[in-house]
């Protein structure tokens, strides 16, 4: 393959290093006003559900909602008295198995450390 002298290279094949180097200086952020703040889902849920239902009622969307929920529970949909149970008094989200088996050693090593049992845990040294 031979090569054209550079001033009879056409242009899209010339090499511009000027272009690789970005426009600002080094230590100084190309954005400095970050990403565009956007509202969350969650905030947009309650603008939403914050709104009026209609020009004749003060009712919001979110008391419509509730009240809607709370109706069918008290007829008897399994899904809306789960869905309400949960939101009044919610399932555990951790459950932790005490295991008594693990009892002995530890109080075994507070004994020889010189660790007073009845000081630490309001029980009888025996």
């Amino acid at each position: 393959m031979v090569e054209l002298p550079p001033e009879k290279t056409p242009d899209k094949h010339r090499r511009n290093n000027g272009n690789l180097r970005p426009a600002w200086r080094p230590g100084v952020s190309g954005n400095p006003a970050g990403r565009p703040k956007r509202k969350t889902f969650t905030e947009l849920a309650y603008e939403y559900l914050s709104q009026p239902v209609g020009d004749y009622t003060d009712e919001t969307r979110m008391e419509r909602l509730v009240r809607t929920i709370v109706d069918r529970a008290i007829a008897g949909d399994r899904t809306a008295i789960c869905e309400l149970l949960d939101r009044i008094d919610p399932a555990p989200k951790h459950s932790v198995t005490v295991n008594n088996n693990l009892r002995a050693p530890i109080m075994e090593a507070l004994d020889r450390i010189g660790i007073d049992r009845a000081e630490q845990f309001g029980e009888n040294a025996a």
